[in-house]
């Protein structure tokens, strides 16, 4: 079968998947419109187009034809109007996207440079929201529990004083002590491991003159639950050692870090996350642009790790 044949049998079956909706529809909600001689009839041509569908084309196609020609002179006058099935196609697109944004995906824009270098300010991603369980809509009652969130996960979070949503770093899970000296961390008395890669500069926005300035910072490959990404540290950093101290983490709770250590709020400074606060897991990139450096083509549909 040639390409041109192949494509007009799709346009048939098309056109026959509409009719039969249509039919279907018009049997359902107005058959007393009908004469009982139209209904039967109907029924007859839909009942015939199904056993013959997709089996034999030759003869569905001719049936068909038969079917279109009734429909038109008996039923189209019956059939929802054009403006009612667009509303009805419009609210049924809105419903399911209601739906796929409050259960399983949600669009997040990075805001701040908190988790430089994985995320970028400008950064566009996907949230899978159930991966740790559903939960009812706009509260933190959860109904379905699929498991909890893994050390070295990108997680995001409400924070309920401030009513805003934060992206940080799974480090310690229920039942860890997290120890931070300066720029080490130790989980569980072992000092995580990290690898010096170079150098690293990113632009970071001045708040008052709204310019933007090159940050200089040390670029390290820091491993944690089997998951290596990089952080970067600013060594002459005034807020070195501001976080400083031992914490057991809580029950149901998670201890959260920026990869940008030295200019990230998280656990260090306002305690743990509880995980009815988690709204998901970082997923991938699907735009980049912001952050003074414009659009970002290289960072689209990259996998966040």
């Amino acid at each position: 079968m040639n390409i041109k044949a192949a494509y007009k049998k799709y346009r048939i079956k098309k056109r026959y998947e509409r009719r039969r909706e249509q039919t279907e529809w018009i049997l359902g909600h107005r058959r007393e419109r009908l004469t009982e001689e139209e209904s039967k009839k109907a029924t007859e041509y839909l009942n015939r187009l199904k056993e013959l569908h997709p089996s034999d084309f030759q003869k569905f196609r001719a049936e068909f034809e038969k079917f279109e020609d009734f429909f038109e002179k008996h039923l189209d006058e019956h059939k929802k109007g054009a403006l009612r099935e667009n509303v009805e196609s419009i609210l049924w697109a809105a419903a399911i996207a209601l739906l796929l944004r409050a259960f399983v995906i949600e669009a997040y824009k990075i805001p701040s440079g908190s988790m430089i270098p994985t995320l970028l300010v400008g950064d566009h991603l996907f949230v899978n929201k159930y991966i740790y369980g559903l939960k009812i809509p706009f509260t933190f009652i959860k109904f379905f529990d699929y498991r909890k969130p893994e050390r070295g996960e990108i997680v995001i979070f409400t924070k309920p004083d401030e009513g805003k949503d934060f992206i940080k770093r799974v480090i310690g899970i229920e039942g860890d002590t997290v120890e931070v000296r300066g720029h080490d961390v130790y989980l569980n008395g072992k000092l995580l491991e990290k690898e010096y890669i170079g150098e690293y500069e990113y632009p970071e926005k001045d708040e008052f003159t709204g310019d933007y300035r090159m940050v200089k910072t040390q670029r390290y490959l820091e491993t944690i639950g089997g998951v290596k990404h990089d952080i970067i540290l600013r060594p002459e950093s005034p807020l070195m050692g501001m976080g400083d101290g031992i914490y057991k983490v809580e029950k149901d709770s998670l201890f959260v870090m920026g990869d940008n250590r030295d200019n990230s709020a998280d656990s260090r400074f306002w305690g743990f996350v509880h995980l009815k606060q988690v709204k998901g897991r970082a997923m991938f990139i699907w735009w980049s642009w912001g952050g003074g450096q414009g659009i970002l083509f290289n960072r689209i549909f990259q996998w966040i790790k």
